[in-house]
């Protein structure tokens, strides 16, 4: 139950994300400055397992993660959080760092997942941000996918609500609309299918907002429903480049 979205800039690019969760979970803790490896990582804590459902390292790479409700585990468990599975990744440096680790870890010790991969532009004749996307469907894993903005997951309708937010996005970006206003949406009513979902047992109950430009990378962060809450102040580091690769 969650919506991603980003759009490129001139030096990297911004990127929006609505964690949406049961009223059952625990509170998670705002994004936090830390070193994992040597290399300085923001990433908010989920409560319950520790772990992160988004994160963003001093190059710039983003990975998030989303649960594909459409889809069942084939192994019988126990299984491991799939936050901890965005921490292990989080100092990836590009698309092949991310699949180079993915093939060392036993992918069926987790539920499905859709892992979302956002990288700045590494050259100044393709400056633009790129995304990539890993499936994770209980029984193969399908990897880099190129993707397109947003992505949503919803344990309720799944099908139905990814096409209704990718068709609103549509229309509220085309007609000049920030993603700001697009993640704060009760489009086309408050309820289960607009991107600030409410619903009694589970609703939207944090926005993610990274950017990422020539100087530094920051993450700010909404601790409740984007529409009524506003960001808190950004969490700031300074921008680590990276030398162009074949996928760059």
């Amino acid at each position: 139950m969650c919506t991603l979205s980003w759009r490129a800039t001139a030096n990297g690019y911004e990127l929006l994300f609505n964690r949406d969760e049961a009223q059952s979970r625990q509170p998670a803790m705002a994004p936090t400055r830390r070193q994992i490896d040597g290399v300085e990582v923001l990433a908010p804590t989920d409560g319950d397992f520790g772990g992160t459902w988004i994160s963003l390292n001093a190059f710039g790479t983003c990975i998030s993660i989303l649960n594909r409700y459409q889809d069942s585990a084939v192994g019988p468990g126990p299984f491991t959080s799939r936050g901890q599975l965005v921490l292990d990744l989080a100092t990836c440096r590009d698309f092949d760092d991310v699949q180079r680790r993915m093939g060392q870890r036993s992918i069926s010790e987790y539920r499905p997942f859709t892992l979302a991969v956002t990288l700045p532009g590494t050259h100044p004749m393709n400056a633009a941000a790129r995304s990539r996307q890993w499936i994770w469907n209980g029984s193969q894993l399908l990897a880099a996918g190129v993707i397109q903005p947003p992505i949503a997951s919803s344990g309720h309708c799944p099908e139905t609500i990814q096409e209704s937010r990718r068709q609103l996005y549509s229309s509220m970006l085309g007609s000049g609309a920030s993603l700001h206003a697009f993640h704060r949406s009760h489009r086309p009513s408050r309820g289960p299918v607009s991107p600030c979902m409410h619903r009694p047992e589970a609703s939207t109950v944090s926005l993610t907002y990274i950017v990422v430009d020539a100087e530094q990378v920051s993450m700010a962060y909404a601790d409740g429903p984007p529409c009524r809450t506003p960001l808190a102040e950004p969490v700031a580091m300074e921008r680590r480049i990276v030398e162009a690769s074949a996928d760059g």
